[in-house]
């Protein structure tokens, strides 16, 4: 893809349930003569307040849970793409898996179309602002009516970030040495990759349980690769990409001329991509 020059960035681009309460006469026997009673409403007991009183606050209690949920769910467009299912993991213990191997072509390949990094979608401006924080310094797509931005699903970096380490495992042949991404790797390029994978897998926290046999010739108890994990559903987060995919769309990029320039001052504040320190979101409130 060519990147061109640019010199300004700045245009833009129920039925109700019903309750029925029997109330129950509380005076005991004697107090008056029956003569004496009169035929009246009773007024609510403390445990009739008490059980609306509960009733309510899990109600509210429900409520701002889902709330919070919502809140906390990540910005993106693909969400209307996310879907559940049970999954057994395939490729470990002695199962083969497709995507382990010698260093090849074909592998190669294999790991290029599961990873299909080439796919962008357009971000609008206000989720941008939500995502990034600095529309200023945004990718643009080029000589977009709507000042939209570019954008790709994180797992298909995280994939990519796999593939370095497998690759970085073949290291001792020229194959990769000197080939794509390795062009002038270091060691610190790969624990970069390394540290994402670890935060990605610390983020969705795996709760399948991992269970554990005594197996024959063994004198160690050996993992059971049994359990059923909760995953997104692989086939509708690429349809989802397919269908909004724009990369066809796109000749070029356009580069501020801010950016090689060392005397210039880049617009608006400190860009997303600059940051150093992770930022740390606690009860909906994020510290940069």
């Amino acid at each position: 893809m060519t990147i061109y020059e640019k010199d300004d960035l700045s245009n833009g681009f129920d039925d109700e349930a019903k309750y029925t309460q029997q109330q129950h006469d509380g005076e005991e026997n004697g107090l008056l003569p029956s003569s004496g009673r009169h035929g009246s409403t009773k007024r609510p007991t403390n445990a009739w307040f008490t059980s609306r009183l509960q009733i309510s606050l899990i109600v509210l209690n429900s409520f701002f849970l889902i709330l919070n949920i919502v809140a906390w769910i990540s910005l993106g467009p693909a969400k209307e793409a996310v879907q559940y299912e049970l999954r057994r993991f395939t490729g470990v213990g002695a199962h083969e898996s497709e995507f382990v191997g010698p260093a090849s072509d074909k592998m190669d390949s294999k790991w290029d179309h599961l990873i299909d990094n080439g796919k962008w979608f357009a971000i609008a401006h206000d989720m941008f602002v939500k995502v990034n924080g600095n529309p200023d310094t945004g990718l643009r797509i080029p000589d977009d009516p709507e000042g939209r931005f570019f954008g790709m699903l994180q797992v298909n970096h995280q994939l990519h970030c796999v593939d370095i380490l497998r690759r970085s495992t073949w290291f001792n042949i020229k194959r990769y040495r000197n080939r794509d991404h390795f062009s002038n790797m270091t060691d610190e390029d790969v624990i970069i990759h390394a540290k994402i994978l670890r935060q990605s897998l610390q983020c969705h926290g795996d709760t399948a349980m991992l269970t554990f046999n005594w197996v024959h010739g063994h004198d160690w108890p050996q993992s059971a690769w049994r359990s059923l994990h909760s995953c997104q559903n692989w086939d509708a987060l690429n349809e989802w990409r397919a269908e909004n995919d724009i990369s066809h769309l796109v000749t070029h990029l356009e580069r501020p001329s801010w950016v090689l320039d060392p005397n210039a001052e880049a617009p608006g504040h400190r860009g997303a991509a600059e940051a150093v320190d992770p930022i740390v979101c606690r009860d909906l409130e994020c510290d940069p």
